[in-house]
């Protein structure tokens, strides 16, 4: 059998969108917290041909917390 690694989180887009207007290319615009306040946060993506905008809604990552270095 073989062993299943983790794999590294990557900084390329977790999914490719196309536009729901004229099917051109979406892309990553930015991010924003949801409101009111939560564990959720808005990602906008816009359309490079007609300017239209989707809107994705995710849970916030949880941001690791790094040992500190003695010195």
């Amino acid at each position: 059998m073989r062993e299943h690694r983790a794999a590294s989180p990557s900084q390329l887009p977790s999914l490719i969108m196309p536009c729901p207007i004229c099917t051109g290319r979406l892309v990553f615009r930015f991010v924003t917290p949801s409101q009111p306040a939560s564990d959720l946060e808005d990602s906008v993506y816009g359309c490079e041909r007609c300017d239209t905008e989707v809107v994705r809604t995710t849970l916030r990552a949880r941001e690791a917390k790094l040992p500190e270095l003695r010195g």
